[in-house]
């Protein structure tokens, strides 16, 4: 009875222990964390893309973790929000093409934790892309209707941007072939750009040279003389000195344009007020024959083009000596004195300058004339020293 009575207080003096103190013991087979594939699997380099996945458990979620390519990306402690399943997104852009690894952590608080990896594919992003822009010509004050023709990219075109003389004109619609009617107020050549953009704003540009023609205005400023000094040897520099006269204007010069025919910039100068002459460097780098050709406009836009000279530029047979040579218009002053008196000479002989540059035939004319002089300066020498 006595050993009966000590068992009971044994188990009595347990369950006081046990129940004066709660004792709980994390069980991690608790959890049922998941975690869907990430979504997309594909998009395009330089794009910022949203990657989502979706996450449940049945206890509170602590952290996240996002890797690129076993990078680091992002990881945010989520454990104030309180929450065991929703969707988590992140969005970045990979200026690459190819496929990666792309992968997400999540943890709870039973320490488990789930691993979510898709490989990324990141495609090359073609660019929207101009075609054609026509016409390439026009006339001064004539509205004209240009077009440009554009090809789409990875994305549909969303607008084109045109730019003539810095005036922007912005067309929301495109439906393959785009139409913008502009009037140049200045003849002459412009640069001018249109800019094709897609719907994520990425765009591409194209210039094109426009020549707009003058339509001879009542009043206007011409060339009146054109002096071209051309250097017969490499650099092959081109010196042209114009002067200019008013045909019934009584406005000053603006500005003047040289076209130098060789697909170089147009020369624009900006003249200062009362001046009447400048004068223009070029160089010329290659073979051909090249159209010179001025625009003149006084300071209200009057503007009158003009053909000032062709220049033929040719190879040299001895030494390979670059060799230019020039046929121009009747306004312009191309025989210097030196020229002149060259060609009246090598005439006597049937030959020109630019026949006679060049060849064998002229170094010959050159050394008689030096042993000429020779002979005439010791002649002078005798008669006045040695007598």
């Amino acid at each position: 009875m006595r050993n009966l009575l000590v068992g009971w207080l044994i188990l009595l003096a347990i369950f006081g222990i046990a129940s004066a103190s709660s004792v709980s013991i994390l069980n991690t087979s608790l959890s049922q964390l998941n975690a869907t594939a990430i979504t997309p699997n594909s998009t395009y380099q330089y794009l910022n893309t949203t990657y989502s996945v979706n996450v449940t458990d049945n206890v509170t979620l602590t952290n996240i973790f996002w890797y690129f390519n076993n990078t680091l990306l992002n990881s945010s402690n989520i454990t104030s929000q309180n929450i065991t399943n929703g969707t988590f997104n992140y969005t970045f852009n990979y200026n690459f093409t190819g496929t990666y690894p792309l992968t997400f952590i999540a943890e709870d608080i039973l320490n488990n934790s789930v691993n979510s990896t898709q490989n990324i594919t990141f495609n090359q992003y073609i660019l929207p892309s101009v075609s054609t822009i026509t016409p390439t010509n026009s006339t001064v004050n004539v509205s004209q209707i240009w077009q440009v023709t554009a090809t789409a990219g990875s994305f549909p075109i969303k607008n084109i941007t045109w730019d003539f003389q810095n005036n922007f004109f912005y067309d929301m619609g495109f439906n393959g072939v785009n139409y913008q009617a502009y009037a140049f107020n200045q003849s002459g050549f412009f640069n001018t750009v249109v800019q094709v953009c897609d719907v994520n704003d990425f765009c591409s540009q194209s210039q094109t040279n426009l020549y707009i023609a003058s339509t001879t205005p009542t009043s206007y400023w011409e060339v009146n003389n054109a002096n071209l000094i051309l250097n017969l040897t490499p650099p092959n520099q081109e010196m042209m000195t114009l002067t200019f006269i008013p045909n019934n204007d009584t406005n000053p010069i603006g500005q003047v344009q040289v076209n130098w025919g060789d697909g170089s910039p147009i020369q624009d100068v900006l003249f200062p007020s009362g001046t009447t002459q400048y004068t223009f460097v070029h160089q010329y780098g290659y073979v051909g024959s090249y159209n010179i050709t001025v625009t003149t406009c006084d300071t209200i836009g009057n503007c009158y083009s003009q053909f000032i000279a062709t220049v033929n530029y040719k190879q040299n047979v001895v030494g390979n000596i670059g060799q230019l040579l020039a046929n121009t218009n009747p306004n312009t002053n191309e025989g210097s004195v030196f020229t002149q008196a060259l060609n009246s000479f090598t005439s006597i002989l049937g030959i020109t300058v630019s026949t006679a540059i060049g060849s064998f035939f002229f170094v010959i004319v050159i050394f008689m004339l030096g042993i000429i002089l020779v002979i005439i300066f010791s002649l002078l020498f005798y008669k006045f020293f040695v007598k």
